[in-house]
Formats: C-alpha cells, structure tokens, sequence
C-alpha cells in the first residue's frame, strides 16, 4: 500500500487493507460503509488491487472535544493513520477513504 494522498492509497491485487479503531476520545460508535464489504464494524479488512470507496461515519458522545484515530494497515506493506476530529455542535462526522 503507498499513500498518494491524504487518505488516499495505491494498493494491488490480493492485498488485503484493514482499517481499525485507535485512540478515542467521547466516541460512541463507529461504522463503515464499504462497497466490496457486508460488514458495518471495525476492524473490516477489504482486497486492493481496485479503485473503492470507504466511508467510516464517527459518532460523538458529546458536542465538542470527540476524535477517533482510524488506523489503515496492509498485509504487504505500510500503513496509515487520520485522526477524525468532531466538529462543534455535530454529533457525528464521515470520513471518506479512497482505495486504488
């Protein structure tokens, strides 16, 4: 897996991509939304090697303050994190991950 961008990444065929929950911060929930993939739960592991889409929506406790660290690692090589920072007054936040 390289990284091209920001959370953006170039992987190839049969490797596999995982994203899992890290740090957290008055986080109460967290899912995804993945095309190739039936789960809506973390840690969700998807094939590379073709262009995807994955959505993770992060849902806050609290008005203010909340984050959660969303870790995207390879079986081949490399990994990633992005932290998910709340928005004042928002009680949930996407984040939108891009697969090549």
């Amino acid at each position: 897996m390289d990284i091209i961008g920001d959370r953006h990444y170039r992987t190839t065929p049969g490797e596999q991509i995982t994203f899992s929950v890290g740090e957290q911060n008055q986080v109460g929930n967290v899912t995804i939304s993945a095309a190739s993939a039936a789960s809506h739960s973390l840690p969700l592991s998807i094939s590379g090697g073709s262009h995807q889409t994955i959505a993770i929506t992060v849902g806050y406790t609290q008005n203010d303050g909340g984050s959660a660290v969303i870790e995207v690692s390879s079986n081949q090589n490399g990994n990633d994190s992005s932290r998910v920072r709340q928005i004042v007054g928002f009680g949930f936040r996407d984040a939108i991950f891009t697969i090549d």
